[in-house]
């Protein structure tokens, strides 16, 4: 809930193109701040959810698909094409990434990670790019 409140205040008032981009560069900065209540759980706990009983992994993947959801919106309210499939991306991709950059064995390692899914959605959301 707390990621949640923190996107919305964060990108009321903003264009819904700089909406869909601040909430990605939020996501993806997660790993930066030190309230690690607020973080998304899902890179953090990913790859030990497998293990888990299928009451705690349908939990896990509710919170995927309102991740999701939420992302989707955004990609809506901004004229994407297909803002299913391009919320969906943007999640898999931002997860995977903060995942791979907590794992990371130093901090260029982790921040080359982040910048690099940083400007790979970054192109895909750009205004002249296909996606949006």
């Amino acid at each position: 809930e707390h990621m949640f409140a923190a996107f919305a205040e964060a990108v009321a008032g903003c264009t819904p193109q700089q909406a869909l981009v601040l909430a990605v560069d939020m996501y993806l900065e997660q790993l930066s701040g030190h309230d690690c209540d607020g973080m998304c759980p899902l890179p953090n706990l990913g790859s030990e959810l497998r293990r888990a009983d299928p009451v705690v992994r349908g939990a896990a993947m509710a919170g995927h698909q309102r991740l999701v959801q939420f992302y989707q919106a955004l990609a809506e309210q901004a004229g994407a094409a297909e803002p299913a499939e391009l919320g969906a991306a943007l999640v898999t991709a931002m997860v995977g990434a903060v995942m791979l950059a907590r794992v990371a064995v130093n901090a260029q390692a982790q921040t080359a990670i982040l910048a690099n899914c940083r400007k790979t959605l970054h192109a895909m959301l750009a205004p002249t790019g296909t996606a949006i």
